[in-house]
């Protein structure tokens, strides 16, 4: 009897083995991917980093402090990268939504009113008794630059990497060809006002708003300038385009103006804040960001909707990131986050999702449930970090990206690049590779490996992962955040 259960537990405790080796990753806890066999031991596929927290996300939400001064702006070069200005010379930088801040010496104690990213690599800021400082390694480092004018700037815009605008009080624009090295005033005329900000759509066209309630465009780089709109009962704060068409300027007593055209009119819109406007953002042609005296309103189709209303804060800018979210700065440095999106169409645990990593790169599996409530696209965009550049050669089963169905449709993008993603099946255009656009149509499930580095600014290693639904891959819902780090 004896030998034969001991025959019996021999025969049978191989099986068992298989089975714990083969239905669970004993490294995470979690099923293999279905597309890579087993690891053969732990340093395969360790775990490097866990879920911190996952929310839903929400259309306002306080991010923290990192300092008591006025924040004056804000510009994004990234899905949730961005670079802010403030009082005494203040710079701050995230590289991931908010979750961390970096505070780069500027070596001014100016204040500070402007600032742009005119590549990936180049930042410049202007402010106050003409200073320019610009760094040419993504903010780490800051020089200062000849303005050629001591008057206070204001507003600063690059419509093209060497091309750039800045403005300021007693009427003055200055120009550089150069990427910042140098620049030279192009427009100085005082009883204009002070020119609160200016826009250029590309090289030649622009527009710039003034503290006497007037609009200016010019059609050749600034050589000439035309008046468009006039109301000296009110001063212009803040003017922004979707292109050469669209365009929105607010300012005094919740005055926002509005062009369909380029300019050629501007029409009153009959909804009034009430409270000064001081920034204004247009996303495209019918979605923009309008923040001021304790208000954040956002305009959809015409429609005006407060989503934040804090009279005890002064908001100075707003830049949404036209696929996820953004941030608007005050004074007393308080930073809120913006979420585009306007609806919650999903829930967090309709996605499943664990970090490992796998050939010294982090990854993040995900099984993705899709039924009829949800939309037919999914959008997964990844402040902190980049999607592997070989991620997005070809939508095969390699150990780069593998799916259950490879015929999964997906679009590769870049979230500085306005326009919404213009590659299919590949990805080309330069900067950082953090969005990725899935098509579910037709499709119940799916399941994804994809490879993220960590970029460059990111040292805490601290990132999200955001995921959003849409319709016919442009107008999308908030889903869920994942929050990773080590």
């Amino acid at each position: 009897m004896f030998k034969r259960l001991q025959f019996l537990s021999w025969a049978i405790m191989p099986a068992i083995i298989f089975f714990l080796i083969t239905g669970f990753d004993k490294c995470t806890g979690n099923p293999p991917p279905v597309t890579n066999p087993p690891p053969k031991n732990c340093d395969s596929l360790k775990p490097v980093g866990k879920i911190i927290n996952s929310k839903n996300i929400k259309s306002v939400d306080s991010l923290k402090r990192e300092t008591t001064r006025n924040l004056n702006a804000i510009h994004r070069y990234g899905a949730g990268s961005f670079i802010v200005a403030g009082d005494s010379g203040t710079i701050m930088i995230t590289p991931n939504g908010g979750l961390n801040w970096l505070l780069p010496a500027s070596g001014t104690l100016k204040n500070l009113y402007g600032s742009v990213i005119n590549d990936y690599d180049t930042m410049m800021v202007v402010g106050e008794s003409g200073k320019v400082i610009r760094s040419n390694n993504r903010g780490v480092t800051w020089n200062n630059i000849n303005s050629g004018t001591t008057k206070t700037l204001r507003s600063v815009c690059f419509p093209t990497k060497f091309t750039g605008y800045s403005s300021g009080d007693s009427g003055i624009v200055i120009k550089t060809t150069d990427a910042g090295l140098s620049w030279s005033t192009i427009y100085s005329f005082d009883t204009t006002g002070s020119v609160r900000s200016i826009y250029f759509a590309d090289s030649l066209t622009g527009w710039f708003c003034t503290s006497k309630g007037r609009i200016y465009k010019s059609i050749n780089g600034g050589s000439s300038w035309s008046i468009q709109y006039s109301n000296s009962s009110v001063s212009l704060n803040c003017i922004s385009f979707n292109g050469t068409s669209k365009g929105t300027a607010v300012g005094s007593g919740g005055t926002i103006v509005e062009t369909n055209n380029g300019g050629s009119t501007w029409i009153l819109s009959a909804y009034n804040a009430g409270v000064d406007l001081y920034g204004v953002h247009r996303v495209n042609d019918n979605l923009a960001f309008i923040c001021g005296k304790g208000k954040i309103i956002r305009e959809s189709n015409s429609t005006m909707a407060e989503i934040l209303n804090n009279p005890a804060y002064k908001f100075n800018a707003v830049d949404p990131d036209p696929y996820i979210m953004g941030l608007s700065v005050a004074d007393l440095g308080l930073i809120t986050e913006v979420s585009v999106s306007e609806c919650d169409c999903t829930n967090k645990n309709d996605l499943v999702m664990f970090p490992t990593e796998e050939n010294n790169k982090w990854r993040i599996s995900i099984r993705l449930n899709h039924n009829s409530n949800f939309r037919d696209y999914i959008r997964i965009i990844v402040p902190g970090f980049e999607f592997d550049n070989n991620v997005l050669t070809g939508w095969t089963q390699s150990d780069q990206v593998g799916t259950v169905d490879p015929s999964l449709d997906y679009i590769a993008s870049n979230s500085s690049n306005s326009q919404g993603p213009q590659q299919v099946g590949s990805y080309s255009v330069s900067g950082v590779n953090d969005v990725v656009t899935l098509n579910l149509t037709n499709r119940h499930s799916a399941f994804l490996n994809l490879d993220l580095t960590v970029t460059s600014l990111n040292s805490t290693q601290i990132g999200s992962v955001n995921f959003f639904y849409g319709n016919s891959g442009t107008d999308y819902c908030a889903s869920v955040k994942y929050i990773l780090g080590n």
